[in-house]
């Protein structure tokens, strides 16, 4: 499978929270997003690689600061897989006293 069979559910989960979903990233296809703090600090949420034969995939949440959580999904559970990593990232957020930029 490729990437091609998750956008429809990236960009609703986008459009939801208001973000931008990126497909490319030194010359390779990929899916990801940075989600920002009122400080400027970024936080990534990405598939880590396109769905398996099965619809298996991957979602990760990952900050600077070495702080990494990844949610087991399927294509068919996507969305909620994103809400988990976007949750995971605003809990993130909060704990260290910040709010999330409207960027």
């Amino acid at each position: 499978m490729n990437y091609e069979q998750t956008d429809p559910s990236l960009d609703a989960w986008a459009a939801k929270h208001r973000l931008t979903i990126y497909t490319e990233f030194r010359d390779d296809e990929v899916r990801f997003s940075v989600v920002k703090d009122d400080l400027g600090r970024s936080f990534q949420i990405f598939l880590r690689r396109p769905p398996d034969e099965l619809g298996n995939l991957e979602v990760v949440t990952t900050d600077n600061a070495g702080r990494s959580a990844t949610f087991s999904a399927h294509l068919t559970n996507l969305p909620q897989a994103l809400d988990l990593a976007y949750e995971k990232t605003l809990e993130w957020i909060s704990a260290d006293g910040r709010t999330r930029s409207n960027e």
